[in-house]
């Protein structure tokens, strides 16, 4: 059922966002909208982006500068464009506060010394 646009709230920006994305470009393809929305509001937005995008494939397009090509099959080398392309997406929309899963301390396991876990 679809509701009539003058029948549909607008969504207006009230306490904090976490969003959690599988690899870098998610935030951007999937919720950057909302993330700028709530962003803008001046409301606190943490992402969290559970890879770098090391096993991902490399489409070679104008906005890519000219040779990434090689970056595919390069986890360490692609990590690392990912995760630059990443930090200027963030800005452009507005996030401050980003974290990579396999960053966060274990909030389980006292005994662990906050070793960092990874997923």
């Amino acid at each position: 059922m679809t509701v009539p646009q003058s029948q549909q709230a607008a969504v207006v920006p009230d306490g904090g966002l976490l969003a959690v994305h599988a690899h870098p470009d998610d935030e951007t393809l999937a919720t950057g909208a909302l993330l700028a929305t709530w962003a803008r509001a001046g409301e606190p937005v943490t992402v969290v982006t559970c890879t770098r995008g090391e096993r991902g494939e490399v489409i070679d397009t104008p906005a890519h500068p000219t040779g990434v090509g090689h970056l595919e099959g390069d986890g360490p080398a692609l990590a690392a464009f990912r995760e630059t392309e990443l930090a200027r997406a963030l800005a452009a929309l507005g996030v401050r506060d980003h974290v990579f899963l396999d960053t966060v301390t274990s909030p389980v396991e006292p005994s662990d010394g906050g070793a960092t876990v990874r997923y």
